[in-house]
């Protein structure tokens, strides 16, 4: 049998009050224990490595549906997850770390790792400094564990809109700045926006005029009249583009929360193109109000969240 140990930290100002807890998890023993100033969750009962391989996609759900909850955002290695080193000679072993019991290999302890359950292993850590704030653990493995064991968490991270999605709303809580955040959760929005059939022969010659017209202003001097008619252009160009992105985020707020029973589904509607033009705003002139900034960044979070959760749901229901 195989266990599947997986290591994981907090944002800053953010941890989970405990010590050792222990649990069944689709009818396999778990442990998450506090190490230095992170986690690690150990999953065993796995008859293969392969299926504690592919295993690691519900842990990452699990992850995912606990940031949509409670506002954390576990950062974790969910690659290179082979990395035990076996010891040839265990006795031998257990000599250079002057140790009594044989060990039997050591693993990176910051990065997943595969091993052979019953087995001895040491690993090797090198610690981040931070800060943390206190969760209690039962909250936290309550939302993991639904999170985990949807009937297609496996799916939610082979599924690459609604995966980066998750990852950029996870990086808004761990964004220092203001515009940072507000950036990363209208991002998370767009990264959602269903592929919609239209003109692709339209959408390509505004690509291309849009570049030709960009490489020829570069030739000119700005404050010529050909160089302020295509500096015009341009602009009218980039505000038709946006203009087609702004309707279909509407339509993606609309018809996702409509559909789910949400009775706010137009007002919040109204309220993703709003947050959308202050987007095309601080892209393009480089600054918003404060007030217009801390007062749209409740609002994103909220939609963005809501929009997601439904996407997860949807997905992870699925038989």
């Amino acid at each position: 049998m195989y266990t599947l140990r997986l290591p994981f930290s907090l944002q800053d100002g953010k941890e989970i009050d405990v010590v050792e807890k222990s649990g069944d998890l689709d009818e396999k023993p778990f442990i998450l224990k506090k190490q230095d100033r992170g986690y690690v969750f150990t999953i065993s009962g796995f008859p293969t490595e392969e299926s504690a391989n592919k295993y690691i996609n519900n842990v990452w759900s699990g992850f995912m549906w606990l940031l949509l909850h409670c506002n954390l955002s576990p950062n974790a290695i969910f690659e290179s997850r082979r990395n035990v080193v076996y010891s040839q000679d265990p006795d031998e072993a257990a000599k250079n770390w002057v140790l009594k019991e044989p060990i039997d290999g050591v693993i990176d302890g910051n990065q997943p790792a595969i091993y052979l359950t019953g087995k001895n292993i040491r690993t090797l850590i090198a610690n981040p400094v931070g800060i943390t704030q206190t969760y209690p653990v039962d909250n936290i493995l309550k939302f993991f564990c639904k999170g985990a064991l949807f009937p297609s968490s496996n799916e939610i991270h082979n599924n690459p809109k609604l995966k980066i999605a998750l990852e950029l709303y996870g990086a808004f809580f761990t964004e220092f700045s203001a515009n940072a955040k507000f950036l990363t959760l209208v991002l998370a929005l767009e990264t959602l926006i269903p592929d919609i059939p239209r003109t692709p022969l339209v959408i390509d010659l505004m690509d291309k005029w849009e570049k030709e017209a960009t490489n020829l202003y570069a030739t000119l001097k700005p404050d010529t009249e050909d160089g302020v008619c295509l500096d015009s252009l341009i602009k009218v160009l980039l505000v038709r583009k946006e203009e087609s992105i702004r309707r279909k985020i509407r339509s993606l707020v609309f018809v996702t929360l409509n559909a789910n029973g949400e009775t706010d589904a137009k007002e919040m509607a109204k309220k993703a193109v709003k947050i959308y033009d202050l987007r095309s705003t601080l892209v393009h002139n480089g600054k918003l109000e404060p007030t217009a900034l801390s007062n749209s960044i409740p609002d994103a979070k909220n939609i963005v969240e809501r929009i997601i959760k439904i996407k997860f749901l949807e997905l992870a229901n699925k038989q």
